[in-house]
This record gives C-alpha cells, structure tokens and sequence, in this order.
C-alpha cells in the first residue's frame, strides 16, 4: 500500500551576480519552488518533489556569518541577476548544555539585497546546508544521528544507495545526501543546486557534488 505524507515547502525564489565561467557540472535552467501550504507527497513515486526547509527553521543556532566566495555562487539555484549568497556557521548554543557553543555546520542563504544584510533580516532564504553534529533538525526527526529508516519515510526511496551514503533528488535540483554508520545518519548534505540532476547520476557524481560544496 501506498504512503503519502504531508510536508510544508516554503517558496523559494533565488539568484545572484555572479559571472563566473569556472568548470563544473552540467548547468540546468532556472526552476522557481511553486507557492504552496502543502504538498502531497506518495513516497513510491519515483519523481517526487523534496521538501526545502525554510532559514528560520536554523536562526537560533546561527553565528558566524559571510559572504560566499563567488566562484561557488554558479553553483546554486537562480532567477535574477541581484542579491548574494552568503553563509553562517552553526552552533549548538544552549546553555543548558555541557557541550557549549558545539560547532554544529554550515548554512548557506540568499539575500536579495547585498547593502542591507543583517542577522535580522527578514528576507533571507536557505540554499543549502551542511550538517556534522547531532542537535539540529533538517526535518522532523532528520539529523545526524538519527536511524535511516526516517529517510525513506521523508524523502521516499533513495536514487542512489551504498553502504556508506543515501541520496534523493528531484529534477528541480534540491538534492540530499546522507552518509551512513552503523544504520544511523552521521552527516548531512542537503540543497537548492543549479546542476544537471538525473537519473544517470553516479556515486562518483556525488563525490564531485560534496567536493565542491
């Protein structure tokens, strides 16, 4: 019998300035996340659309903060040609803890207005993430550390599968990637990118894709 699931996916609208000709994947066209509360999910088809977390799910963990280097800026989703991607690092900081300030990974947003750009504003979107510490939630009951069996549950059957990594993607570029250990998540990948995404995609694709994250 057939699963389906509710997830929320927020909009997304993305872009950037930059110009640069560096060598990468393949590109595709620019692909706008349609508005939506809900999206009906049947976890057996095979091209389901993934869910993209919003940037407020990560803002009380987020620290650090800079502007990503431009020749990376090619690399994520696009529909204008005004804004910058920039990044915060992530922390584990409540107090409550033995482990303060626990360096968590690395979030990576876009900002519309590159004169304007503060921890409070309000229009910053996420673009990718990258997770190496249990305590922060992609999704519900998605982190590191949890058991993979909640993968399949979320994001449906994985397109690529080793011992070592699960992957899910859509043919709008959001794609996931999860090492595994010992059946438990033990870090996460997980983006809007502007690559050539299909279903001709190899575990070596996919170590070019962390390379270069």
């Amino acid at each position: 019998m057939k699963k389906l699931l509710f997830i929320a996916i927020p909009v997304l609208i993305c872009s950037c300035n930059a110009n640069s000709n560096k060598d990468k994947l393949s590109l595709s066209n620019s692909v706008k996340i349609p508005q939506t509360d809900s999206v009906l999910i049947d976890t057996d088809k095979v091209d389901q659309i993934l869910p993209v977390p919003k940037f407020d799910t990560f803002r009380k963990n987020c620290e650090t903060s800079g502007v990503v280097q431009n020749s990376k800026w090619d690399n994520y989703k696009k529909s204008s040609d005004e804004g910058i991607f920039g990044f915060y690092t992530l922390f584990n900081k409540d107090r409550k803890t033995s482990q303060k300030f626990e360096y968590l990974g690395e979030l990576v947003v876009f900002v519309p207005s590159s004169n304007s750009w503060t921890f409070d504003s309000p229009d910053q979107t996420f673009i990718s993430i990258h997770l190496q510490k249990p305590d922060l939630q992609l999704f519900d009951s998605v982190e590191v550390g949890a058991k993979t069996d909640i993968l399949k549950s979320i994001f449906g059957q994985p397109k690529l599968n080793n011992d070592s990594t699960q992957v899910f993607f859509d043919q709008k570029g959001t794609i996931g990637i999860f090492k595994v250990e010992n059946d438990e998540i033990s870090e996460i990948y997980y983006g809007l990118l502007d690559l050539d995404i299909n279903k001709n995609m190899t575990m070596e694709d996919v170590e070019e894709i962390i390379n270069a994250w």
